[in-house]
């Protein structure tokens, strides 16, 4: 199905969509803003107490010439009240305006400097794209009516938009009509394979198709044409437009034969043509046979359409546990694994046969025995200011911690825990047009992780902003929540264009679907590596519901589904293992003991909470229409409004808090990737391992026994 973002756009807002990229809300003509709030351009001249015009760093006074409130930028901003840029990011300065635009001066703003599209271009200035206009092809930008279609017209060899049968209209506005068009013997203006048919009373005449044509008169195809019977072409077929014949036909692709309806694979046709290789193959030149052909990458084996991954015994690779050895299996004739004494388990990952209360010298000299209610025995756990399965401890990184990371319009910015007026924090990083929706943080190297909804993208960057890079691309929706297993090494996100939960290793290799039905609207989503559980809202407005499973994706349950309105996203308090959330439809943040099941309404009412973190007995959250970071205690009380740093614009979504060391938490993948060769997902008890998406039979998962 087309993508569209109809439903997302603001009230003045329309969906446009571009060549090649996706569909962008966009500001009508008249209204300025980001696409989901839009506000009247002119509104300049207006009276700010009437209408909440102001820009977030701007403020609503009274001007005694005008004798009217007008809306004024802050210090350190220029521009007209209604739109404010930082002094520091002036284009005269950054030279940062889109391709076609440019850096102008407005005279009667404070000659601040902003960017302009070029005529024949509308947009911000950082983003300008041709004018929807009705001389433009709809082939090179879809800018049709909904009950509109882009349409080859053979007469001028031009695209143009057609409304559809019984509508009237340029195309680009349609209503309905009786499906009729005017014409006279003399006139042209009937398809060449139409004709005008005049009524002999009236002598009106009404263009119609000719038999065996389709159309309203003017524009007139073959019934049987495949741009009218969708699907009719073979899946390696191309639906074009023949000059010759003056109609579509189905035309098989580069590498196939025949007649389009059906097409076979040419004999002499190779991969550089098909792109028919496997996942682990390159389509590579044979010198030896003088054509390109499928041959498996180093490691892999077969002929290059399948391809297996070599078994590589543990004599050769040291992938054994740590309290394992690697000996020869007489019945496996090969080299296997083998848990030493003591301990039990396949080799790759081996636990006591008895438990730390028995022997407590089975725990490392910096871990203690403690009880732990969700595996119902005892356990071998790192103290703090150390990492590792309990059993092997090793000293934890430090990094600068004690504050929040948050993101507002396209950045990501940073705020102390009690922000002063001498530091109310700063800006980290910008990137232009992003909607950073997910984020959270790998206490254990110190990196933040976040989604950008609008252009599909999983980034990540050091915590202070520096060393920005691309994690994953290409294969995401929206991916609108985010979360990171720091023991287990894994990336978890939530899609809603694709209605999926999937999970990566951190950089972003070893991708993999693990839920893919029962899913409306996911959006956040926050894991516990410990209890090797992960949690998630699904906003659906006619069934809201928060769902729990193991982090394998097995276990699958509801948690909540009553007395919801629409749960956006979540945070665990591991300290007293609470799961909350923020609930925009009911206006409250609520939480649940993940032990008793017991549910508390934290505060109430709030605005559009978005994102939640727990610091201590404080907790934190953003509000979509509240230009402030809410403070409350835990136990209750007024929220305490914080004030932003300056550098973000717009709304507010994510916040996490940095830690200065990671939680006290162990699991089953926790050392040597719990034995697997690819993906080590913990499933509450141990751990699950699993090969990619699309990798087949080409992944083992363990070395056989």
């Amino acid at each position: 199905a087309e993508e569209t973002c109809d439903q997302t756009c603001g009230t003045n807002a329309q969906c446009v969509h571009l060549e090649q990229r996706r569909p962008e809300c966009k500001c009508k003509p008249g209204f300025i803003g980001d696409g989901q709030v839009c506000r009247r351009a002119e509104s300049e001249t207006e009276d700010c107490r009437t209408y909440n015009l102001c820009d977030i760093n701007a403020e609503c006074l009274a001007n005694p010439s005008t004798q009217r409130h007008q809306c004024f930028c802050r210090a350190g901003y220029k521009g007209n009240g209604i739109l404010c840029i930082e002094e520091s990011e002036s284009c005269e300065l950054l030279n940062n305006c889109g391709a076609n635009a440019e850096c102008i001066s407005d005279e009667g703003s404070n000659n601040a400097y902003y960017c302009s599209c070029n005529p024949g271009f509308v947009g911000d200035g950082y983003t300008c794209y041709a004018e929807l206009n009705p001389n433009q092809g709809c082939h090179q930008i879809n800018n049709c009516h909904s009950n509109a279609k882009c349409m080859y017209e053979p007469r001028n060899g031009l695209y143009s938009c057609r409304c559809n049968e019984g509508l009237i209209g340029d195309g680009y506005q349609c209503t309905r009509s009786s499906g009729e068009v005017s014409c006279t013997l003399q006139s042209n203006v009937c398809s060449p394979n139409g004709e005008c048919v005049v009524d002999s009373v009236s002598q009106n005449g009404i263009c119609k198709c000719r038999s065996g044509f389709l159309g309203d008169g003017v524009i007139c195809y073959r019934n049987d044409d495949c741009n009218i019977q969708q699907d009719s072409c073979d899946r390696n077929a191309r639906c074009l437009h023949s000059s010759a014949s003056n109609r579509y036909e189905c035309r098989c692709n580069e590498g196939y034969n025949g007649d389009g309806k059906q097409c076979l694979v040419n004999a002499d046709a190779t991969c550089e043509v098909l792109h028919n290789c496997h996942p682990n193959a390159t389509c590579a030149y044979d010198l030896n046979l003088l054509k390109y052909t499928c041959q498996c990458n180093t490691g892999f084996k077969g002929d290059g359409k399948n391809c297996k991954q070599l078994i590589l015994s543990c004599n050769l690779i040291n992938n054994c546990d740590v309290k394992a050895e690697c000996t020869y299996n007489f019945d496996a004739q090969g080299y296997r694994c083998q848990c030493i004494n003591g301990f039990i388990g396949d080799g790759f990952a081996c636990r006591p046969s008895r438990t730390c209360r028995e022997d407590q010298s089975i725990c490392d000299r910096n871990a203690d025995c403690v009880y732990v209610d969700q595996m119902l025995t005892h356990v071998c756990h790192c103290r703090y200011g150390f990492v590792g399965d309990g059993f092997q401890c090793s000293l934890a990184p430090r990094h600068d911690g004690d504050y929040l990371i948050f993101t507002q319009g396209m950045s990501l910015l940073r705020m102390p825990l009690q922000p002063t007026k001498e530091d109310k924090g700063k800006l980290l990083l910008t990137k232009p047009h992003q909607i950073p929706a997910g984020l959270d943080v790998d206490c254990l190297d110190g990196l933040v992780y976040w989604s950008d909804v609008a252009h599909g993208v999983i980034y990540r960057a050091n915590y202070n902003g520096s060393s920005s890079q691309t994690v994953i691309e290409g294969i995401l929706g929206s991916p609108e929540g985010l979360a990171i297993d720091w023991v287990s090494r894994n990336i978890y996100w939530t899609d809603s264009l694709k209605d999926t939960i999937e999970v990566s290793k951190l950089d972003g290799k070893m991708h993999k679907t693990i839920i893919n039905e029962g899913l409306n609207d996911p959006r956040g989503i926050v894991v516990h590596p410990g209890s090797g559980k992960m949690y998630w809202s699904d906003w659906s407005r006619t069934a809201p519901k928060i769902e729990v499973s193991n982090l394998d994706g097995t276990g699958r349950t509801v948690l909540v589904n009553s007395d919801l309105g629409l749960p956006n996203n979540l945070a665990i308090d591991y300290d007293r293992n609470d799961l909350c959330w923020t609930d925009a439809g009911l206006h409250r943040i609520e939480c649940i003991d993940l032990y008793s099941n017991s549910r508390r309404i934290i505060h109430t009412p709030t605005a559009y909470p978005f994102d939640l973190t727990f610091v201590g007995n404080n907790i934190y959250w953003t509000d979509w229409e509240i230009k402030f970071i809410q403070r409350m205690d835990r136990k209750g009380g007024t929220p305490d409004p914080l004030e932003l740093p300056l550098g973000g614009n717009g709304r507010l979504y994510s916040i996490v808090t940095i830690p200065r060391h990671c939680p006290r938490i162990s699991n089953a993948c926790s050392v040597n990737n719990g034995g697997c060769r690819h993906l080590c997902l913990p499933n509450g008890r141990g751990r699950t391992c699993m090969c990619p998406d699309n990798d087949g039979d080409s992944c083992n998962e363990l070395i056989p026994k």
